[in-house]
């Protein structure tokens, strides 16, 4: 077993977490094992379905090997409030609450952590996580890039965090802003900071945003409703790593199988649920459907070329791998793969606990794909518009920025976007080779006698 750490900040990431941990937690209740005399040996034993996110105290009481790290008040006079912290499976050990907001400003965020200490405070209590751990497997970062507390202290969290454990693999579910829907007009300038902040502190970014989970939900949905959803599916991502599984068995092997170069770091999830008695083809077709993304603003025009996707299926018992992989190659061909990667599709299938299956079949499928392209070109055309009229750049002045970050962070991710154009055009150019010779090749007609 080799264990998971993670990290959640900002209100996003934390409203997010209380209800995965609230999910792992029901997953490990003795009384969902079979035999209840021995839950608690079951639960300690490196056989446990949770032993990667849980830990025992020396009371024999099970929890997470998390930190929550947050500068909004109202989440400490709630969620976080010490009657309810035991319900969540936290201690105050745990948390970290202050109480000025950082006005939704990416250095904002970085001045509040330099003047409060909190990045020093927050590694100690990840430190203490860390030191747990026989064997760390890999650390989780939940946040937002759109806000100031996700993006301006998450950025210097993750660099922390990476030269604490430079060998272990990070990813972070992060809370990418959307066009249509926002919740602060300063989204673009943080989400353009914190691609450029993090790019050499983080392994894997898996691109989510609230939009998609509104068209599932109704646009009346709260926060907390699209939170429940996020939370769900990145549930169901770490179910590999907490049930036998037969790919995806560390936090180290899902970025080995997803990501080709830390370049191209940047990946999405699709989700569907269907009944067991599905024809798995029609599972895989369904994940193969981009609008079945989280991730909103993929142009559906342009080409998408896959670097690499991972698909994992939970509660079907009646197919194999073999038939999951053929329902796959017989779909891929009309999805271009980049020439370069090869052997770019795995395929999972989790064992879950019979007293734990429902009687449907949970795909999820995460995709390394070119089509990212157009989820950042989004939000760095927006961050363009507002720098072109230097919209708002007082409030990140004032805040202990300087013009050359902003003119930093602008080249990055313009180079970030003439690399995937790059990919584009060797794709297309590898395609019409292929086509060219398909051409030439002479064709094979029977002889006549």
């Amino acid at each position: 077993m080799r264990e998971v750490v993670s990290i959640h900040i900002g209100q996003a990431g934390c409203g997010v977490g209380i209800d995965v941990w609230n999910a792992i937690q029901n997953e490990a209740r003795p009384n969902r094992f079979s035999d209840t005399s021995t839950a608690g040996n079951v639960f300690g034993s490196s056989e446990s379905p949770c032993g990667t996110f849980l830990y025992e105290t020396d009371s024999g009481v099970f929890r997470p090997r998390t930190v929550f790290i947050d500068t909004d008040p109202l989440l400490h006079d709630s969620a976080f409030a010490n009657s309810n912290l035991n319900s969540h499976g936290l201690t105050s050990e745990d948390v970290l609450i202050y109480r000025q907001d950082c006005r939704s400003i990416y250095h904002e965020g970085k001045n509040q952590s330099r003047s409060l200490n909190i990045t020093e405070d927050g590694m100690s209590l990840v430190q203490r996580q860390l030191e747990r751990c026989d064997r760390v497997g890999g650390i989780m970062l939940f946040r937002a890039s759109g806000g100031g507390t996700g993006s301006g202290i998450g950025d210097l969290l993750a660099e922390e965090t990476r030269e604490e454990s430079p060998k272990a693999s990070i990813i972070e579910p992060l809370i990418y802003p959307s066009q249509n829907s926002w919740s602060s007009a300063l989204e673009p300038y943080n989400a353009i900071f914190t691609l450029a902040g993090s790019h050499r502190s983080v392994s894997l970014s898996l691109l989510l945003s609230n939009e998609p989970v509104l068209g599932r939900l109704g646009q009346d949905s709260s926060f907390k409703d699209m939170n429940k959803v996020l939370a769900s599916v990145i549930f169901g991502i770490t179910a590999s790593l907490r049930h036998p599984s037969t790919v995806n068995a560390s936090i180290d092997e899902i970025v080995t199988n997803l990501v080709p170069t830390p370049t191209f770091r940047y990946a999405t999830v699709g989700h569907v649920s269907r009944s067991i008695t599905t024809p798995i083809r029609e599972v895989i077709r369904s994940l193969f459907d981009y609008k079945k993304s989280l991730l909103c603003d993929v142009n559906h025009a342009q080409p998408k070329p896959l670097f690499a996707a991972s698909i994992q299926l939970a509660g079907g018992s009646n197919f194999s791998v073999g038939e999951v992989q053929r329902a796959v190659n017989s779909l891929r061909e009309h999805h271009p793969v980049v020439p370069w990667v090869p052997n770019s599709f795995k395929v999972g299938l989790v064992n879950i606990p019979a007293v734990q299956r429902t009687q449907s079949i949970d795909g999820l499928m995460l995709t390394n794909t070119t089509a990212i392209r157009s989820v950042i070109e989004c939000q760095y055309r927006k961050f363009l518009e507002l720098f072109q009229h230097r919209s708002y750049v007082h409030h990140y002045l004032e805040s202990g920025a300087e013009m050359e970050e902003f003119y930093s962070a602008r080249e990055f991710v313009r180079g970030l976007i003439s690399e995937y154009d790059q990919a584009i055009d060797i794709c297309a150019s590898e395609n019409r080779a292929i086509m060219v010779r398909e051409a030439r090749r002479p064709s094979r007609r029977p002889s006549i006698r």
